[in-house]
């Protein structure tokens, strides 16, 4: 059982969604696992990373960590700002998972309450879009009610937001 949540963020509402992630201890990897630091996350041209928790379980297979049974969120971050458009970002984390003895695995509780703990900060800082399941930070939702931005959830997917 997985979730997710996707959002447009603009650089600076990026800056402020890490400093929030830094400022209540979690931990961020690249996807072999080693520990990023904040500047290394505002820095980075990667489309993603993981978010974590001290003490939780990580998993590898061929080096990389195992999305489906480690206990991460991963963060996918938006990709173009080619001709004024906007990707979507999304947070998405497994929460039970089949493992190799046909067993059906629940993570810990503390994952779903990190999960919960950064979509409610998502939710709470941002604006929610007319069709109700993607939201915009405060700057992109600047750029975009000035017609700088469009957001895009896939090729031809332009989500709307109230001006």
């Amino acid at each position: 059982m997985s979730k997710q949540i996707e959002f447009f963020f603009s650089e600076e509402d990026e800056v402020l969604f890490t400093n929030y992630i830094y400022d209540n201890n979690y931990l961020t990897m690249d996807s072999k696992a080693n520990v990023l630091t904040k500047a290394d996350i505002v820095l980075s041209n990667e489309l993603s990373f993981f978010i974590t928790f001290d003490g939780s379980r990580i998993e590898k297979r061929n080096e990389f960590i195992d999305q489906i049974t480690s206990e991460v969120i991963q963060y996918s971050r938006h990709n173009s700002w080619n001709n004024g458009i906007l990707s979507c970002s999304r947070l998405w984390a497994e929460f039970k998972y089949w493992n190799s003895s046909k067993e059906y695995v629940a993570k810990s509780s503390q994952l779903n309450q990190t999960y919960n703990t950064l979509t409610k900060w998502i939710k709470k800082n941002t604006r929610v879009s007319i069709c109700k399941h993607y939201y915009i930070g405060e700057q992109a939702y600047h750029l975009y009610n000035q017609n700088k931005l469009r957001m895009a959830a896939g090729p031809k997917n332009f989500i709307e937001f109230k001006l």
